[in-house]
This record gives C-alpha cells, sequence and structure tokens, in this order.
C-alpha cells in the first residue's frame, strides 16, 4: 500500500498495515501527542485505531530479524517502520523517506525494542466517515478555488482577445509563473513542509535549502517585509495588469526595469556574501530578467504618461494585492504553528512530575473509595478518580465519552467513582435513582452502555425512557444509593457539576479527564 503524501512514522505504519485513516485526522493525532517520538505513544495512537498491539524487549536484539514486517523497530537510537526483510537488506522508513540497511548493520544496530501490531475486523480511524466527509469538502474546495482561478483566466484572456497579441501573452505567462515560484517560496517562508519544495530548494547543495536564506535578515525588506512577500504580491499584480488594465502596461514595463537591480543585488549576495544558492529565488531573478527582455522585445518599454486615473490605478493594482498578502501571511504562518505549540502544551502536560506539583496546589477533599456502588475499573489502582455529575447537566454530557475513553484505555490503571446529583424538580429528580438502579440491576457493562445511551439522548425524554426500561427507583437499595451520594457531596461542599477529583484533589485546570490515561 503506497504512503500518502507528507507522511510520518505513525501513518506510514497505518499504511503498511492497511488501515483506513484520513491524511489530516491522522497526521494531527500524531503531530500533538504528547508521547509521539517513543513507543508508548505509538501505542496509544494505534490503540485509538482499535489496532491491537504489543511492546516487546527482545532478549537477544538479533532476533529482531525474524519478526514479520510491518513494525516499529528502535534502530540507531530512533524509530523506524520496518517494511521489508530480506536476505541481503531491510527496507526502513523515517522523515518521510525510506532508507536501506544492510541486514548485519540492522542486527547490530537495534536495541530490541519493538513494536507489532495486527489489525482486525474493528481496526479503524474514529470517526472515519464525518473525517473523510470533511476531507473530500476541503479538497473540493481547495482545488475548486484552483479551477476557478484557470476559468477566471482563460475567460480574461478570450474577452481581451490576449492570446491574440504576443507580448501580453508573454507577460502572462512569465507572471503566472512568477506567482507560482513566489507561493513556494512563501511557503518556504512560514516553514510550511513540502518534500517537492523541499527538493528543488536543496539541488545545488544537499546540505543546505532554502530556509536559510529566507530566514536571513537580507531576506526582509526593511527588516520586516519578506521579499517572498514583495514578489508574491509584485507578481500577481502585474497578473492582474496583462487581464484587465493592459492600458497600464508602461507602468509594468518601468518597475519590471527596476527589479532588474535586486535581480543584481540578490545574485551577488547569494554568491559573495551567503555562499550559498537558493534555487527558488533564482528562478525568480531569471523571470525578472524575461520579464523585462519580454516588454523590450514587445515594445512596452516606454514613459508613461502618468495621468491621474492611471496613477491612482496602477497604486491600487499593487497595493492592495500587496497588502492582501501581508496581512494573510502571518494569520497562516500562527495557524501552522498551533500543532506544534499544543504538542509542546501536551507534552508539558503529560510530565508525570508537573501534574503532580499542579495537582497537590487545588483544593482537596475527602476520597473514600467506598462512598458510592457506581464504580468501574480496579479498586486497588493506584489513580482514583472520583466524578460528580448531574444526569441532565449539558457539560456533563459532553464529558462522559471522555470517561468512557478513560476507563476504556486505562483498564485496571485506575478506579472512577461516580456520584449523580439531581435537579430540584418533579421531572428530573429521579434520574439519578434511574442512573443508579441500571448500575445496581444491569451490573457495570450494561450499566456503562445505559449510561452512554442516557447521555447521548434519553435524558431528554425522560419519562419514555423511564417506562422502557421499567427500574424499580423507588427501592430502598436505590434511595439508600442516592441518599449516600447526597450526603457525600454536602459534606465536601460539592454543588456544581460536572466535578472531577484525582486521589482527593480537584483536577487542574487545562486537563481534561480522558488525558489522565497519558500519567
Amino acid at each position: 500500500m503506497g504512503k500518502k503524501p507528507y507522511g510520518n512514522l505513525f501513518t506510514v505504519f497505518l499504511d503498511s498495515l492497511e488501515v483506513k485513516y484520513t491524511c489530516k485526522f491522522a497526521k494531527k493525532i500524531y503531530a500533538e501527542h504528547p508521547h509521539k517520538y517513543n513507543m508508548y505513544g505509538l501505542s496509544k495512537m494505534l490503540s485509538d485505531y482499535r489496532i491491537p498491539n504489543q511492546g516487546m524487549m527482545l532478549d537477544d536484539p538479533a532476533d529482531v530479524a525474524t519478526i514479520e514486517p510491518p513494525f516499529i523497530a528502535q534502530f540507531g537510537g530512533d524509530l523506524y517502520v520496518v517494511e521489508k526483510i530480506t536476505d541481503r537488506e531491510v527496507l526502513l522508513f523515517k522523515s518521510e523517506s525510506d532508507v536501506k540497511v544492510p541486514i548485519d548493520k540492522f542486527k547490530e544496530g537495534c536495541t530490541g525494542v519493538v513494536l507489532v501490531a495486527e489489525p482486525d475486523e474493528n481496526s479503524i480511524e474514529p470517526g472515519l466517515k464525518e473525517n473523510r466527509r470533511k476531507e473530500i469538502f476541503g479538497a473540493i474546495m481547495k482545488y475548486g478555488l484552483y479551477v476557478m482561478v484557470c476559468i477566471a483566466v482563460i475567460y480574461a484572456c478570450v474577452v481581451s482577445k490576449t492570446y491574440t497579441q504576443y507580448g501580453l501573452l508573454s507577460a502572462l505567462v512569465i507572471n503566472l509563473a512568477g506567482v507560482y515560484i513566489s507561493y513556494l517560496l512563501v511557503l518556504k517562508q512560514v516553514h510550511f513542509h513540502s518534500q517537492s519544495v523541499d527538493k528543488i530548494c536543496s539541488m545545488f547543495n544537499k546540505k543546505s535549502d532554502c530556509n536559510s536564506l529566507l530566514d536571513s535578515k537580507a531576506a526582509k525588506f526593511l527588516d520586516f517585509i519578506g521579499w517572498s512577500e514583495l514578489g508574491l504580491g509584485y507578481f500577481i499584480s502585474n497578473t492582474i495588469i496583462v487581464l484587465f488594465a493592459p492600458a497600464i502596461m508602461p507602468y509594468l514595463a518601468l518597475l519590471s526595469a527596476g527589479a532588474l537591480c535586486y535581480t543584481v543585488w540578490s545574485v551577488w549576495y547569494q554568491w559573495r556574501k551567503a555562499k550559498q544558492w537558493c534555487l527558488l529565488c533564482l528562478i525568480v531573478q531569471v523571470l525578472f530578467v524575461l520579464m523585462f527582455v519580454s516588454n523590450l522585445a514587445f515594445g512596452f518599454i516606454e514613459w508613461p504618461t502618468f495621468t491621474l486615473s492611471e496613477l491612482i490605478t496602477a497604486a491600487l493594482v499593487y497595493a492592495i494585492p500587496f497588502l492582501c498578502v501581508s496581512l494573510l501571511l502571518p494569520i497562516v504562518a500562527e495557524s501552522m504553528k498551533v500543532e506544534n505549540i499544543t504538542y509542546v502544551l501536551n507534552h508539558f502536560k503529560m510530565n508525570e512530575e508537573v501534574f503532580k506539583a499542579l495537582l497537590v496546589k487545588q483544593p482537596e477533599y475527602e476520597a473514600d473509595r467506598s462512598a458510592s456502588r457506581i464504580t468501574f475499573g480496579n479498586p486497588e489502582a493506584e489513580m482514583f478518580v472520583t466524578i460528580v455529575s448531574n444526569p441532565h447537566c449539558n457539560p456533563c454530557s459532553k464529558m462522559h465519552p471522555k470517561i468512557n475513553k478513560l476507563i476504556e484505555e486505562a483498564g485496571d490503571g485506575i478506579f472512577v467513582q461516580l456520584f449523580f446529583l439531581n435537579f430540584d424538580s418533579d421531572t428530573t429528580r429521579d434520574s439519578g435513582k434511574f442512573l443508579i438502579s441500571a448500575y445496581l440491576d444491569r451490573g457495570r457493562e450494561e450499566a456503562g452502555k445505559m449510561f452512554t445511551r442516557w447521555f447521548d439522548g434519553e435524558r431528554n425524554s425522560v419519562t419514555e425512557t423511564f417506562a422502557k426500561y421499567s427500574f424499580d427507583t423507588a427501592s430502598d437499595e436505590v434511595i439508600a444509593e442516592q441518599e449516600r451520594h447526597n450526603a457525600w457531596c454536602e459534606a465536601n461542599k460539592i454543588s456544581s457539576t460536572p466535578t472531577v477529583l484525582v486521589n482527593g484533589y480537584r483536577l487542574p485546570e487545562n486537563y481534561e479527564v480522558d488525558e489522565l490515561t497519558f500519567l
């Protein structure tokens, strides 16, 4: 199964396992995961996709060559997807590229730590259908924009008969190429990862790329405006003039002649100062030269009339695209930092020492593992989570799926205890008793499913739901349990829901209950 564009260790492993997923969702899961650089984190991600997996430490690291690919192995201090093993070599994947390693070198470099996975019929991305719809809709919008731009260019060419005027046609082709190359430079400026752009930039020198030049002080005009922004705005403006305002071509020609000064300076700087080349930058300089030669050959270079209307038109055509690019670029750049910022935050939050330090600073309550009979998980677990919920509380209904995820993923590593508080009204005061009855009557596993159905919607039609299950909410056992819940909440002065406690301390702000599985 072929790797999808811009793959990472996780998505490539999904490809190799032939598990259905969407690029955007899987990429986000990996990019933001607090433990994405270790086996534990990859194992958790695989579990989110319901892929049975197991980490192993081999007694003899050389035995790694006997495991059937695909699997993940620690080789040379880093993690790789092992895609194929032959008698002579091993095919590995790391950092968006395949690497072939001799079999003997692979055996010597492996630590013996491996992660194997075996998908089954239940293995699938969570919310795959919805994620796929979003991905398809996004692709339609993206490529629809490209198509509409192409149609607009073709339509303008036909209406103005640009195709019959070789000078304008030449200028159009050169400036459209300039828009594209400048767009690639802008992507590099905001550090948007693209394999194709990286390959173009490193053609002169495999050890360098355009980033070192684009991040330098010389890449900024007046120290804050990137030359790539200016170039993109310039070529867009030129394209608009060629298509819609050819009467002011002399202004375009005059600017193209002036741009040659920048061309000379840019080539000199890369050659003498930076001592390295940016191929994309050089392509832009070539386009500047071609634009000047084209204008010269087709007679566009002449002194403009400088009428007020032409000056205003030219000023607006050159100012508006540049301002749009300059205003949008910081927004795009910031949005691209979100995933990395989220990862850093998650990695910090999921540090056990950090969590414990924050936890003990929170209000402390009397945590009693026997205070409620509505429990899930292992009563002997070190982590003891208490949750006070209201059967008709909207935030509680949103938190319930996270509780399910916590219980499912943590297994025996956690003990969860539930308390139910009720709104004091005729229609809702028995809802807590109903949920208690479900647990006492049907048991832990079935009650968990009923709790999910309740918070998913059954809570909105109390009369029908009560009648559907016919639990005895007036039994002495149920009433006694509800009174225990009320008494414990009153003793601890807890009246707001949802309230989450961890080992008796209130869960710190900015932590979600399902994130406890990472600790």
